[in-house]
């Protein structure tokens, strides 16, 4: 409490006042010192983050934490003699389902459990730990809270199934697979078959239809395609299921009565739907014909030759044959001993610049290849040069696009500039995400291409850090229990249940049951119990790939240094310090496959033992021992790496005087106490780095199973 630097005063025994001034400390800190002086009880949950600056005026407990909590803007919830901080208020009205919520830049992850909690009702999330949330209603049932959280969150949805509710991500506009869903109606009237589906498994709908027609079948595709918004009327048995297998790219056979089931290519579906025409070339030939066609005219192989005949056989949608034919047409004029040539426009789109050549200036009107900056006319020599000459004047010069990054600075982007970029292009400002392109309208759309590929989110790397001091013992090897630290499936369930249990035994987050066993668990409690072990480090660390983060627990000694000047006599001093303890510094990067490689480095020092004489002006600096280790590892997300080998054997010597006469040459030594002692410790470093998951790509069945008994246990 002295180095949160505060002070007690108490005017009566019976009526204790508070009187303190808390300078950027965590809110956390400063409620526990609170309750410490007051002696009361107070449950702080995960939702308190932050530091603040409070001056507490004499005053007793419950009007300092209310004042205190407005200025936090943070909630109490009092239960008998037990205050419950939080900076979520859900007041849950049990009869009606509606509640009262506050909630000011809280985690998702925080706000939906508590909300769980409060009405009784399983909330899954796929929110990640670090999107923060501020929601605010009155009298609101729980759809329409989770609803006015997702009002700005487009790539989620809530899906809500068996009572529960799941707020699931959205992956390429689409809504991510999610098993058991079973939202369709099947009826069957003799022969003829309705079906009405707003969102339903494909494997349950065929599943249905073949129940109620009595025939076998075989499912060889194994889909797991969920099927949506699909509405039939009378249709016989083979029809529907036709129908139903061109949403999810299948088809079937029959063979002795039973049903194949099998996938099929999207584009052999649409066959059925395609036409074929033919069209009879008349002042140009088939083969320059294709020759002058847009790369995404013929792109799937829409047009064919036929040179005996100088036609082109095209096969597509109606409105495929109609666009393809319409250009022919264009193109297809008596020529004149002219030919065809295409030509591209910079700087201005391509209709505005065919729209500033003067009139008849072209031999036949341009054709404009839609989507792009290029347009087809007949010309001669001389009228090549003339557009070529034209559109040179018409090109604008290089035009400055701002450009506001996402989530790369300026910078860093200059750094990682692809090859078709020049460093000339690309001017930084004061604003570390706007940056400015300078170049053509073409050459800009080309940069924003490339763009998207750089500017995406740097992976997130979570890290759980412990770190013990133990005394080297033979009756105690930290090794040989990790080395047989593997934990059958029993085990590790019941390490599951006992979880809770070792955490409030060695009052750490660090989770030893999951990681290493109980008996690792209850090995590592015995040596805190007898002293034996302690504790120097139980934190979690954020940190981005490929960046540095450094962790310190250190102790800072400050002496004086005094110099005497030789000719003046003249003392002079300077305030020195000496810092010791523990500093490990970490840097990881995530490969491809979510492996980690770690470089991590620990440095442990620690003071000698100083003159206990209280003479700060003649003490000399006191010795340090330096350990350090560096070590480069590469791991799974999730497992553990440990660091071991940091051993000092120290020995302290502290020598007591008795003021003044301790001082004196030669017979100060009667006036001094010299005791010594030796120890021998070791420090071990378990880290945990976890990669924190950004990508949007679709679960399976299997992997969304596991990730729900997670989270959630085999209950489910």
């Amino acid at each position: 409490m002295f180095l949160l630097g505060f002070s007690i005063t108490s005017q009566e025994a019976l009526h204790p006042t508070f009187v303190s001034d808390f300078k950027n400390q965590k809110i956390s800190d400063i409620i526990f010192v609170l309750a410490d002086v007051f002696d009361k009880q107070v449950i702080i949950d995960d939702s308190i983050t932050g530091n603040a600056t409070f001056h507490f005026a004499d005053t007793n407990f419950d009007e300092a934490l209310t004042k205190f909590a407005a200025h936090c803007n943070i909630f109490i919830e009092k239960n008998g003699s037990i205050y419950s901080v939080s900076r979520i208020s859900i007041k849950w009205n049990e009869a009606s389902q509606t509640a009262d919520v506050d909630a000011e830049d809280v985690s998702a992850q925080t706000f939906f459990k508590t909300l769980s909690r409060k009405s009784k009702k399983t909330i899954v999330t796929d929110f990640p730990a670090s999107s923060l949330i501020t929601v605010r209603a009155q009298n609101a049932d729980l759809e329409r809270i989770i609803k006015l959280v997702l009002v700005k969150e487009s790539s989620y949805e809530l899906i809500e199934e068996e009572g529960g509710y799941y707020i699931a991500r959205k992956s390429n506009g689409n809504t991510v697979n999610t098993a058991g869903m079973n939202n369709f109606r099947l009826e069957k009237k003799g022969e003829l078959y309705n079906l009405t589906l707003k969102k339903a498994a494909f494997s349950n709908v065929i599943q249905e239809l073949f129940k109620k027609a009595g025939k076998e079948y075989s499912l060889m595709n194994k889909s797991t395609q969920i099927l949506e918004n699909l509405y039939y009327s009378d249709k016989d048995f083979d029809t529907l299921l036709h129908l139903i297998n061109e949403q999810s790219s299948s088809d079937f056979m029959i063979s002795d009565g039973i049903y194949y089931i099998y996938d099929v290519q999207k584009k052999d579906i649409l066959k059925n739907y395609k036409a074929t025409f033919s069209v009879t070339l008349k002042n140009i030939s088939a083969a320059e014909m294709m020759s002058l066609f847009p790369t995404d005219y013929n792109a799937n192989g829409f047009i064919k030759v036929n040179k005996a005949a100088n036609s082109l056989i095209i096969t597509g949608s109606t409105d495929e044959i109609k666009r393809i034919v319409s250009f022919i047409n264009e193109i297809d004029v008596p020529t004149d001993g002219r030919r065809y040539e295409e030509f591209s426009v910079n700087g201005l789109d391509t209709q505005s610049a065919v729209a500033l050549f003067p009139e008849g200036f072209f031999f036949t009107p341009p054709v404009i290849v839609p989507d792009s900056h290029i347009f087809i006319t007949q010309v001669t020599d001389e009228k090549s040069a003339d557009i070529k000459n034209y559109l040179k004047i018409l090109e604008k010069k290089d035009i400055a696009y701002p450009i506001h990054l996402k989530y790369i600075k300026g910078e860093t982007l200059i750094k990682n500039l692809p090859p078709s970029i020049k460093k000339e292009s690309i001017a930084t400002t004061n604003d570390e995400s706007l940056i400015f392109f300078t170049g053509t309208e073409k050459a800009f759309e080309d940069f924003k291409r490339e763009l998207s590929f750089i500017d995406k989110p740097s992976r997130q790397i979570k890290y759980q850090l412990l770190v013990i001091q133990r005394q080297l013992s033979d009756s105690f090897s930290w090794e040989s229990k990790i080395a047989g630290a593997e934990v059958n499936t029993d085990e590790v369930a019941t390490g599951r249940a006992l979880t809770a249990k070792a955490a409030s035994l060695l009052n750490i987050s660090f989770d030893i049951v999951t990681e290493f066993g109980i008996q690792f668990a209850e090995s590592l409690s015995a040596q805190i119990g007898n002293s034996k072990s302690k504790i120097m480090a139980d934190t979690t660390l954020n940190g981005i790939s490929g960046e540095s983060i450094t962790f310190k627990n250190t102790n800072t000694y400050r002496y004086r240094d005094v110099a005497v000047d030789a000719k003046s006599g003249l003392y002079t001093s300077s305030t020195k310090e000496i810092t010791s303890g523990l500093v490990i510094k970490i840097k990881g990067w995530v490969s491809g496959d979510d492996m980690v490689t770690v470089d991590v480095t620990a440095e442990v020092s620690k003071q000698g033992s100083v003159d206990s004489s209280g003479d700060s002006s003649t003490t000399n600096p006191p010795s340090t021992t330096e350990k350090s280790v560096t070590t480069n590892v590469r791991t799974q997300s999730g497992n553990a790496v440990v660091i071991s080998g940091l051993l000092q054997e120290e020995v302290d010597e502290t020598i007591k005087k008795t003021p003044i006469l301790g001082s004196i040459p030669l017979i100060g030594k009667l006036f001094q106490t010299i005791s010594s002692s030796t120890a021998q410790t070791e420090m071990i470093i378990y880290l945990v780095p976890f990669v924190q998951k950004s990508d949007n790509r679709k679960l399976t069945e299997d992997e969304n199973i596991a990730r729900y008994t997670e989270k959630y246990g085999d209950s489910l």
